[in-house]
């Protein structure tokens, strides 16, 4: 074998080796996420803020798991009755919408705050706090419906809320 063909056969096999190299590492995050829980693993979730506030439509303490359009429509037409603020787009076929809604609260003492998200094979824990005004502070005499609606990474099993 000359030099010339020695080196294009080198050439092409080291090419070759790093494309699929490349082509077994390629993942999407879900199934690279999908592999880490199915090994048994319990992991913290990423999150970002939708809406955290005091004033909201629905007036019942409820905790909410999103899963699709149609009721991500129904539930924030209940949270916004007034329209004011225009919904958030999301992608189901990847996201979750996480939410924790107080209820009818007697002052503005009140709030509720999604703290983390940890996924594992049989269960995803959504953990929450929420906070009360200290015995005689002084807080506007208002009624507030404190709220907490998040956006995750689909999340891969039953879903449950724990106050912290």
């Amino acid at each position: 074998m000359s030099k010339k063909n020695f080196l294009v056969a080198v050439s092409t096999s080291l090419a070759l080796g790093a494309m699929l190299s490349v082509c077994a590492q390629e993942r999407t995050d879900q199934e690279s996420k999908a592999f880490w829980i199915a090994q048994n693993k319990e992991h913290s979730m990423q999150f970002e803020v939708i809406k955290k506030g005091r004033q909201s439509g629905i007036t019942q303490m409820e905790t909410d798991v999103i899963t699709n359009q149609e009721d991500w429509q129904k539930l924030w037409e209940r949270h916004d009755p007034s329209k004011l603020n225009k919904i958030t787009n999301i992608d189901f076929s990847k996201k979750t919408v996480l939410a924790v809604f107080l209820g009818e609260r007697p002052n503005a003492g009140y709030s509720v705050e999604i703290v983390s998200i940890t996924a594992a094979p049989t269960a995803t824990k959504v953990a929450y706090t929420v906070k009360k005004p200290a015995p005689g502070a002084m807080t506007a005499q208002m009624m507030t419906q404190p709220c907490h609606i998040v956006v995750c990474d689909k999340v891969p099993s039953t879903v449950t809320f724990e106050e912290r």
